[in-house]
């Protein structure tokens, strides 16, 4: 079976001309829809971007497209049609879960497998596991070190800016003076 389809694939490739009028263009939450299977068929469609974000496993084709090869797609959240091909592509069917963050689902059940951004979840530490997902009011952030300097100096300037016995309200506030005492 492997072996069929990547014959037709090859096959594809050799007869198919580049589809201008679909490659290196920014299809995100579009349907094509509205286009004839024509307009697609027999054609590869090279750099284009079709991501779907609130819709997992989005048919947006156009009904009996056929002999379509993906190259260098994001096809992520899209229903790829029968007899249509992907090479160097990525389809991954993604979903924000309870703790505000977009994870990989499985396209069948829909159910959380790993986070989107598996690297930020690393390096803060959390459970890449999805029976961990905890509800969340929002998304996790990773300030960089610039971005906690620049804060720190936009702090410096708002106690620069108080007077002194604003500044010991503050202080005393956070209960600091006694540490400088």
């Amino acid at each position: 079976m492997e072996k069929l389809l990547l014959i037709l694939l090859l096959t594809t490739s050799l007869f198919a001309g580049t589809n201008k009028k679909f490659s290196y263009k920014d299809f995100s939450d579009k349907s094509l829809k509205e286009y004839k299977a024509e307009d697609l068929n027999n054609s590869d469609i090279i750099g284009s971007c079709f991501y779907q974000q609130d819709k997992v496993n989005a048919d947006i084709f156009p009904d009996g497209i056929k002999n379509v090869t993906f190259i260098d797609c994001n096809l992520d959240n899209v229903k790829i049609p029968l007899m249509c091909f992907m090479k160097d592509c990525c389809n991954h069917q993604l979903k924000v879960q309870a703790d505000k963050e977009l994870w990989r689902v499985d396209s069948k059940t829909l159910k959380p497998i790993e986070p989107h951004s598996k690297a930020k979840f690393v390096k803060l530490g959390l459970s890449i596991l999805p029976k961990d997902i905890v509800e969340s009011d929002k998304p996790i952030t990773i300030k960089t070190e610039e971005a906690k300097k620049l804060e720190l100096e936009t702090e410096q300037k708002k106690l620069d800016s108080l007077s002194d016995d604003e500044k010991l309200i503050k202080l005393k506030s956070l209960n600091i003076l006694e540490v400088i005492k």
